[in-house]
């Protein structure tokens, strides 16, 4: 026990002291700081091999006192920063190994990390990729122009052209059966699902799953109205494409851009808190700072283009989601080390409130359904202006409405109800397992020391 406590003790110290070299470090423009992205760019610039062998969570491991690094990543640290002869040594002491010596000790401590032996991150499943593959301690990922044009080309522009080209497409075979609608807007639904989650590796994983989230949500709501042959956004009422795919194409598409717009913002802040040195002092505030704007940002969109049933129901969904991307980001900070008591309270306390949303979900779908007089607002009026609504144009009697209404907010919120139970909501009980599972893993490295091993990065 009193040599594992003094390992931990020097693997913290360890860390404490890169991490003030990082954020001393002034860099040729005259910035004070480098994130930790940046530093693990210029240690590539020193040995290229870390520009293929470093994870995503090298950086934060370190600092953090959860592995410790070994010899050549230390030299190569002290090179990338500039840091004299009698620095590097030091950290070399304070780590565990003799400065004077250029080999590895033959028995290196249990913590120090050993040589990678393939890249880092895997690519996370479809079942995990909501949550992400790497640990808790994902470093932000640098968001330079190059990046934005890929993020915008990507996770905007290709999708757009889908949604654009498949509406088109629709329009131009002529096919007007009251079903189409239903049958495009589900299949877009899908494809995004499919593409988002293939997307999802690395540090960007959080970025894409709110957009996804946002997206599905938004488009969620779409299944009512086509069923009633209007869209929340009053499209249908432009010229005569009552009854057509065109209005859901630029629904769809409207979709589309408020979610990739919220998730350009979260990506944003989050590299501003998390990776410029700059951000709140205190994790809930860095948390609630990174995801409250992007929040902000789609819900202003909607109240602005739709009507007072989405704004209600939207709400709801949004605060919901981004409870959980706090409590996702909150897991991932480096400075939030909970105790096993408190790590095992939270995940049965997600798993309760899992199971108890999803039994007042299913009442509430059950109760909408059977009361078809309760879903009785019609989209024809958002906040900028209102619309008389065309019963003729679109095909069928007013007192019809209410029916294909209750029919399609009955699938609307099977849609939501299996997204946000299974997908948002099981993405986060699989973090506090995978939290319960790292700190399992890294609170017994007596047991392998005997062995000689160590957990890798």
């Amino acid at each position: 026990m009193p040599a594992r406590d003094a390992q931990r003790s020097r693997s913290a110290q360890v860390g404490i002291l890169m991490k003030a070299y990082r954020e001393a470090f002034s860099t040729e423009s005259g910035s004070r700081g480098l994130t930790q992205e940046e530093l693990l760019r210029r240690m590539a610039l020193v040995d290229s091999e870390f520009a293929d062998r470093s994870s995503h969570t090298m950086v934060s491991r370190w600092e953090s006192g959860v592995t410790r690094p070994n010899r050549k990543r230390l030299e190569v640290f002290g090179e990338a920063l500039n840091l004299s002869g009698a620095e590097v040594d030091g950290l070399l002491t304070l780590a565990g190994f003799k400065s004077d010596i250029e080999t590895e000790p033959e028995h290196a401590p249990a913590d120090v990390e050993p040589e990678p032996q393939q890249p880092f991150p895997e690519t996370p499943t479809p079942a995990t990729a909501a949550i992400d593959a790497d640990s808790r301690h994902s470093i932000v990922p640098y968001m330079d122009f190059r990046g934005t044009l890929s993020f915008a080309a990507f996770s905007c522009l290709l999708p757009g052209l889908c949604i654009v080209a498949s509406g088109y497409i629709l329009s131009s075979a002529g096919l007007m059966d009251p079903w189409i609608p239903i049958i495009y807007i589900v299949s877009i639904m899908a494809l995004m699902l499919a593409y988002k989650f293939m997307r999802m590796r690395g540090a960007h994983t959080l970025r894409e799953f709110l957009s996804i989230s946002l997206f599905f949500l938004l488009s969620a709501q779409l299944l009512p109205s086509a069923l009633t042959r209007m869209d929340i956004y009053g499209f249908y009422t432009l010229g005569d494409f009552a009854g057509k795919p065109f209005p859901y194409m630029l629904a769809l598409t409207v979709n589309l851009i408020i979610a990739s717009s919220a998730a350009l913002v979260f990506h944003l802040l989050w590299n501003w808190q998390y990776g410029s040195g700059r951000g709140a002092k205190d994790p809930l505030r860095r948390a609630v700072a990174v995801v409250g704007p992007p929040a902000g940002v789609a819900y202003v969109c909607v109240l602005i283009l739709s009507n007072l049933g989405v704004w209600a129901e939207f709400a709801v969904q949004l605060a919901s989601l981004s409870g959980v991307f706090v409590i996702l980001l909150l897991l991932r900070d480096p400075e939030v080390d909970l105790p096993e008591r408190d790590r095992r309270f939270f995940l049965y306390a997600a798993l309760a409130t899992t199971v108890t949303i999803a039994a007042i979900g299913a009442v509430a779908m059950l109760a909408i359904y059977l009361m078809p007089g309760l879903p009785a607002i019609l989209p024809d009026h958002n906040l900028l202006y209102a619309w008389e609504i065309d019963f003729d144009a679109l095909g069928y009697p007013q007192e019809e409405a209410l029916d294909r209404l209750n029919i399609g907010y009955l699938w609307q919120n099977i849609c939501i109800y299996v997204y946000m139970v299974l997908v948002v909501g099981g993405s986060l009980i699989a973090a506090l397992c995978r939290l319960n599972y790292q700190s399992a893993g890294t609170a017994e490295p007596s047991a392998m020391s005997s062995t000689g091993e160590s957990t890798a990065d």
